[in-house]
């Protein structure tokens, strides 16, 4: 029992030091796409802003060149800010899965410990049960032998 309790704490133990690698790599990856998203989020500020002023110089200019030239600029910032846009979503989904894993993670390794616990206490109580048998085992044998001796004195 004591061999089953070890080889159980073992195990646990190294799951538990495994999910805490996966906690640490995912934790540094949500800073990292957090760090992505904000920057995305300033682009796409930058991209609005010029949108805005690209938009007010399309209705106040007369010439149909410039005007041309304005509506290619405005198609190709919103082409930006659309594709901005889908980064944020992707870094997002992933920032989401990494969290879920992370949660995941911690109570996996609440439970590990839990079980690391257990087996600590499987283990002491069945190593007391060994003691315990073998001093009943000692006594036993020694009552035994103290009745023998008697029984040869008679």
């Amino acid at each position: 029992m004591r061999e089953e309790s070890t080889r159980i704490k073992e195990v646990a133990t190294e799951k538990k030091e495994e999910l805490k690698e996966t906690i640490t790599k995912s934790t540094r990856i949500v800073e990292i796409v957090e760090k992505e998203i904000t920057e995305k989020k300033t682009i796409i500020t930058e991209l609005k802003s010029r949108e805005k002023e690209i938009t007010s110089k399309i209705t106040s200019t007369s010439e149909s060149t410039e005007i041309e030239t304005l509506k290619k600029e405005l198609s190709s910032i919103t082409t930006q800010i659309t594709q901005t846009k889908e980064i944020i979503k992707t870094k997002t989904q992933t920032k989401v899965e990494e969290t879920s894993r992370i949660t995941e993670s911690s109570t996996m390794v609440t439970e590990m410990t839990s079980k690391i616990e257990d087996a600590e206490e499987e283990a002491n109580s069945a190593e007391e049960e060994a003691i315990t048998y073998i001093k009943e085992g000692i006594e036993a044998t020694y009552v035994v032998q103290k009745k023998h001796e008697f029984e040869q004195k008679e």
